[in-house]
């Protein structure tokens, strides 16, 4: 009967008194294994939620103590789906909550593979740590190589989770990484979270919010940790909102689309109106002629004039033609935009030939050349 799971037997005849405490016995014990399951799960379940070396604190009775710790160097990533905002207006919650689900599951999958921490997740924005292990086996001397391979795995992973929005395409996202110093702690008593503080965490969501799509963009304290694993290529100098002009550079992989950051980002850097070819995206007006330049205009084949003439507009010019032109701005993806200004009184002729310009007056062609001085 042992052999077969018994635990406990009796024999005839029965003695009442004895059986109703072998039964008293068999719930308790019973009772007692339900809890240590219980116990188990609760317990797995905690070691998602919180770190090992934090667990181990609050058993020993420090949970009435803040528990603050101060890293050293920890690398930190931030991820978020590019157009999100749009997204979640255009579809179903039910189909939004679907998408992200998945996504991070497969997320929360990469980050036992690398020995990554996920702190938390915020909307589509999710929140990766690694190097801020305490008296664990692994190293913290490779953070920043676990984030970063854990990042050009998150951007393959999403190329198979489809936009739900958008039929045949896959969401794309965004990965920032920087490393530095970091304070950590568990904040409340009440559904406790480990979070962590400090200039590092704000610039790791910089590096995430001035990123490209499909690529991984780092500042120059994380490629200074993984340039001898990993192949980079600079930015140059970037204005960081709150952080000033850093350099920056964009992990060069098969898995990335960083080709085509280059690009845009060379594009974005081009002088107003020094690209002779690009095209207005909209149709505004000369005051001279009272003609109108319609969307798709080319600067040097329709007004005559060559990128160069137009880089070339400048000083002596520019009160003249700031009359007949609105304020223009080259956007970084081949169409210079422009803004409605207010326009003030035209010149006096003489002001006007004395800047060397025809005059409005004189000018009464339809022709989009009649926007640009003589």
């Amino acid at each position: 009967g042992f052999d077969s799971g018994g635990t406990d037997y009796v024999t005839k005849p029965f003695n009442r008194q004895e059986l109703m405490a072998r039964i008293s016995t068999q719930l308790k014990v019973k009772h007692a294994w339900h809890t240590e399951m219980e116990h188990a799960k609760s317990n797995e379940l905690l070691h998602k939620m919180l770190p090992h070396h934090v667990i181990q604190k609050l058993k020993v009775g420090t949970c009435n103590l803040p528990i603050t710790e101060r890293h050293q160097q920890v690398s930190i990533l931030f991820s978020d789906i590019v157009g999100y905002t749009s997204m979640a207006a255009s579809i179903e919650t039910e189909k939004l909550i679907e998408m992200l689900s998945k996504m991070f599951n497969s997320f929360d999958e990469l980050c036992d593979k690398h020995g990554c921490y996920k702190v938390e997740t915020i909307g589509d924005a999710y929140m990766v740590v690694a190097g801020h292990e305490s008296g664990e086996e692994s190293s913290t001397d490779d953070h920043a190589q676990r984030v970063l391979s854990m990042g050009l795995d998150m951007i393959e992973a999403v190329k198979e989770i489809m936009h739900p929005s958008l039929e045949g395409e896959s969401i794309k996202i965004r990965v920032g990484v920087h490393s530095g110093p970091a304070f950590a702690g568990v904040v409340g008593s009440k559904m406790p979270r480990y979070c962590f503080f400090g200039d590092t965490v704000n610039t790791s969501s910089r590096m995430e919010s001035n990123g490209f799509p499909m690529c991984v963009h780092v500042s120059k304290a994380t490629y200074d940790f993984g340039k001898e694993f990993f192949d980079f290529v600079s930015c140059g100098g970037r204005e960081i909102k709150g952080k000033g002009i850093m350099e920056t550079f964009l992990l060069k992989s098969d898995k990335c689309e960083w080709q085509e950051a280059l690009r845009k980002l060379e594009r974005s850097r081009t002088p107003r109106g020094s690209a002779g070819n690009f095209a207005f995206s909209g149709s505004f007006r000369s005051l001279a002629s009272s003609s109108f330049c319609s969307e798709g205009t080319n600067l040097s084949d329709e007004a005559g004039r060559t990128g160069e003439d137009f880089s070339r507009m400048s000083s002596v010019e520019d009160s003249y033609v700031e009359q007949r032109i609105p304020e223009v701005e080259y956007t970084g993806n081949d169409t210079i935009k422009y803004r409605e200004r207010k326009l003030q009184p035209p010149l006096p002729l003489a002001a006007a030939s004395a800047a060397g310009t025809t005059s409005a007056a004189n000018t009464s062609s339809s022709s989009p050349a009649a926007l640009y001085p003589s």
